[in-house]
């Protein structure tokens, strides 16, 4: 099995080594439009992962750069969040997360029936979390378990991001719909992540990217390869 933190980092855009390189900012929408007229990919929520911890654990100044760029601001994750009210329908009462969904106006754009089908097909970009896990502060292990990150991260995902949050002096917090009985109809939400020195902040309850975030071009596949 091939090294997972080596196959990511051959995958970003470099300049000079330099892992603050594949680095783009702007708005949500924004940014997806300028990665795509590069012929670059959005990240995924795993592979965010993977390098936020491939970069908090590299001593290299580079790494150290990168962090100070990102503290304090939204790190944009393409990860699509379709809240569904409690209902007769088959899937209900939870979350639907969507890699990669398709964005309009500075909104995902998400539609139940075929996401729904996605999910029977066993898309493996498409799932589904029951409401029930836990949200708000949450020690590393609870983080490690949580039902929600294992979901949008993978298990391997959500891993990475508790033994961040074990290793360094930060709180973590879990931003979601804390009044799940609140939601009367389906919502559609961007997922986002912010860490600093003191914080660690999971989001999936944000309805537009109008802010400036940034987040990271990522190589296609076939042309790593070929190098």
């Amino acid at each position: 099995m091939k090294n997972t933190m080596k196959i990511y980092k051959e995958k970003l855009i470099q300049e000079k080594e330099s892992f603050g390189s594949p680095l783009i900012s702007g708005t949500y929408e924004g940014v997806a439009k300028q990665i795509a007229k590069e012929n670059l990919e959005l990240p995924t929520s795993p592979q965010i992962a993977s390098l936020i911890y491939e970069m908090a654990k590299n001593p290299k100044k580079e790494f150290s750069e990168l962090i100070k760029t990102l503290e304090n601001r939204w790190i944009w994750e393409y990860t699509g969040n379709l809240y569904l009210p409690k209902s007769n329908n088959e899937i209900n009462n939870g979350i639907i997360l969507e890699s990669l969904p398709k964005i309009k106006k500075e909104e995902i754009k998400m539609n139940r029936k075929s996401l729904i089908k996605r999910l029977q097909e066993e898309d493996p970009l498409v799932k589904f979390v029951p409401f029930g896990f836990k949200t708000g502060n949450q020690t590393w292990q609870e983080l490690e378990k949580n039902e929600y990150l294992v979901a949008r991260y993978g298990e391997e995902g959500a891993e990475k991001i508790a033994s961040l949050v074990a290793q360094l002096p930060m709180k973590s917090f879990l931003w979601s719909v804390d009044l799940y009985k609140k939601i009367e109809k389906e919502t559609a939400r961007i997922s986002l992540l912010k860490f600093s020195n003191y914080s660690f902040v999971i989001n999936c309850f944000t309805k537009k990217g109008n802010d400036i975030g940034s987040t990271f071009r990522i190589k296609p596949e076939k042309e790593t390869e070929k190098k």
